[in-house]
């Protein structure tokens, strides 16, 4: 009898065994996820504190192999880009995931290791092709998006918004394919468009598209373009069949789109289009008559001044963020109040249209130095310079309610609560609703004791 049950647990194993190696890369299918649908937030298996957002576009089959694009979002908000590219992924076939956890003001180890979790999560529950991995981000997301291309490997190719590359101290490793997306009025604009010169002198492939708006994702009606970037690479690279029909249909549509500007004497902007078609399609389509159009718009006068045009005032830009951040250390408040009023007058001046991006772009810069120097100060503990930099910060964004809440950390620390309730007040006035930071802010803890801190959260909430 007791042999018997041991040659029956022998068998069980070794079925098991046999199971296990003929399953080998199959996705496990354990769960069932509804496809076509946005899932807010699937929990990883191996840390239940570590979550994303999920799309499977309708035609997934685990016994097929799909792209997948990891995103990561400035506010941990996973569900933002997912909902932003899941027309696009719909299309293409293409699975999205959105993290819960990734976000602004967090160590490069931890955002590492929140995507470590995740993509080992994703990787083993569905059916990915693994030469077809791309990350996306917003802002810090989008460092956190390059920072995995660049020190993990593994990446195709990254779809970069409105910030460029963590800072390195080696050369890059690893390859990657790199689309970006700026804003005209995004405080980030030089960066972006400094990173692509510096990706073209380095012999990646790379694009950038700009948007007018300010310091966002981009609109949903320019995400096709990511996806159309990715799957002309792909075919280029062969890690998927060429598709005639669609890079003969994308090669016409532009071309027409870059005609009919030329037609309307739009000379910089067709200029612009014919080289993005040369981007996308050289070595998938014949580009003779691109090219062609292309020589000749480069011989345009038009074209010559913007393009003169377009370096000077990135040279003017970069002089000016220069002087700024030093008059940030050296120049008083009064200095600054007549400052913010000239930027102001002339972002929103008509007189020199060229300019009045940069205007609003400089605006956008200096709120972001500001408030850079009053966090780091205030977490540093040198509050006395901490409060000089958040009231330079009330002077050059007042509408934003973070230099609101910073004050208001600056007097808990400094014993301050009735002046600490008084600036959250304020904060809310200005639009913070962000109840599970203030919840979670040690500094805003040591205020728990204090009555008016419920109703303060009741504020929030209303």
């Amino acid at each position: 009898m007791k042999n018997h049950k041991l040659v029956i647990l022998v068998f069980i194993l070794l079925c098991s065994f046999f199971w296990s190696c003929s399953s080998g890369n199959k996705a496990n299918t354990e769960d069932d996820f509804e496809t076509g649908k946005v899932i807010p937030k699937v929990t990883c298996i191996t840390d239940d504190s570590i979550s994303y957002s999920l799309y499977l576009p309708s035609n997934y089959d685990p016994d097929k192999k799909f792209p997948v694009i990891f995103a990561f979002d400035a506010h941990a908000e996973g569900e933002i880009p997912v909902n932003l590219f899941k027309d696009m992924a719909e299309r293409y076939g293409y699975i999205l995931v959105g993290s819960n956890n990734s976000q602004n003001g967090l160590s490069q180890d931890q955002s590492m290791h929140f995507y470590e979790v995740m993509s080992d999560d994703v990787l083993g529950r569905f059916s990915v092709d693994r030469s077809r991995v791309y990350t996306a981000g917003f802002s810090g997301g989008s460092r956190v998006a390059s920072s995995v291309a660049i020190f993990k490997g593994g990446i195709a190719g990254v779809i970069g918004c409105s910030a460029g590359f963590p800072a390195l101290a080696e050369p890059i490793q690893f390859r990657f394919d790199y689309i970006g997306f700026v804003g005209d009025e995004d405080m980030n604009y030089l960066e972006m468009v400094t990173l692509q010169d510096a990706l073209k002198q380095s012999g990646y492939r790379h694009h950038l598209v700009v948007f007018k708006g300010k310091h966002t994702w981009p609109p949903k009606s320019y995400i096709p373009e990511a996806f159309i970037w990715m799957e002309a690479n792909a075919m280029k690279d062969m890690k998927t069949v060429k598709k005639e029909e669609f890079v003969d249909a994308t090669i016409k549509v532009w071309m027409h789109q870059a005609s009919t500007l030329e037609a309307a004497k739009k000379f910089p902007e067709a200029f612009e289009k014919y080289q993005q078609i040369i981007s996308f399609f050289d070595g998938l389509a014949d580009m003779k008559e691109a090219r062609k159009r292309l020589d000749a718009l480069a011989a345009n006068e038009e074209v010559q001044a913007y393009q003169k045009s377009k370096s000077e005032l990135a040279q003017k830009e970069l002089s000016i963020q220069t002087q700024y951040i030093r008059a940030l250390n050296e120049k008083p408040a009064a200095w600054w109040r007549e400052e913010i009023k000239v930027l102001n007058r002339k972002a929103e001046s008509t007189d020199n249209i060229s300019e009045q991006p940069m205007m609003k772009r400089l605006l956008g810069y200096l709120s972001l130095a500001a408030y850079s120097n009053a966090n780091g100060l205030l977490n540093a503990g040198q509050l006395d310079h901490a409060g000089r930099f958040i009231e330079l910060y009330s002077i050059i964004d007042p509408t934003n309610s973070e230099h609101a809440y910073l004050a208001a950390c600056l007097y808990v620390k400094t014993h301050q609560p009735d002046k600490a309730f008084r600036s959250l007040d304020q904060a809310i006035s200005l639009g913070f609703e962000d109840r599970l930071r203030f919840q979670n802010d040690t500094v805003m803890n040591r205020l728990r004791e204090d009555a008016r801190y419920a109703e303060t959260l009741e504020k929030m909430k209303k």
